[in-house]
C-alpha cells in the first residue's frame, strides 16, 4: 500500500539533469582554487619578495592542504 502523495519511482529525468549541473558546477568551482594558485603564486612572491624555497613551501602546504580535505571527505 502506497501513501498519498508518495511516488515509487526514483527521481525522474528533470532532476537528474539538475542533479548532474550542479555536480558539474561544484567540480569546477572546487578546483578553481587549486590550477589558479599556481598561475598567481609568481605575481605574490614579487609582492612579498619571497625566494623559491618560500614559494615552494607555499604551494606544498597548499597542495597538502587541498589534499586532506579531498579525501576527509570520505568515509
Amino acid at each position: 500500500m502506497r501513501a498519498a502523495g508518495v511516488r515509487a519511482e526514483g527521481p525522474g529525468p528533470d532532476n537528474k539533469n539538475k542533479i548532474l549541473v550542479l555536480m558539474v558546477v561544484s567540480m569546477v568551482l572546487s578546483y578553481l582554487p587549486w590550477y589558479n594558485f599556481s598561475a598567481v603564486l609568481t605575481y605574490i612572491a614579487e609582492e612579498f619578495n619571497l625566494s623559491g624555497s618560500d614559494t615552494g613551501t607555499i604551494l606544498a602546504v597548499f597542495q597538502v592542504g587541498q589534499a586532506v580535505l579531498m579525501a576527509g571527505g570520505k568515509k
